[in-house]
């Protein structure tokens, strides 16, 4: 199925296997943004004394890190995923090289 398509289609496949990295940037950037935003309002908190505003700053300095933690989650999801993928491959061949040998030996004896 996966070669049919690959032959009707070749632009959309090749689509599909790209590596997407811009999403990834922007993950890192919103985080970095936002833990940087964060310790501006916290530090805001304690020059007003007013602990609801450090609180807030709390909260977007976390979800800062929660983006850029996301980030990288997604690359070593896909990561593992193309890991699969190559290691079925490989034990396919590997089957496939073993089945080989077993037949040369046996036509050998």
């Amino acid at each position: 199925m996966e070669a049919a398509l690959a032959a009707d289609d070749p632009r959309f496949v090749d689509t599909l296997r790209s590596e997407r990295r811009s999403p990834h940037l922007t993950y890192i950037l919103v985080g970095v943004l936002l833990i940087i935003g964060g310790l501006g309002v916290i530090i805001g908190g304690l020059v007003s004394k007013v602990a609801l505003i450090g609180i807030i700053g709390f909260l977007l300095a976390l979800f800062g890190a929660f983006c850029i933690i996301q980030s990288s989650r997604v690359k070593v999801t896909q990561k593992i995923t193309e890991g699969k993928v190559k290691t079925n491959q490989a034990k396919r061949s590997f089957s496939a090289r073993l089945e080989e040998r077993w037949e040369r030996r046996r036509w050998q004896q």
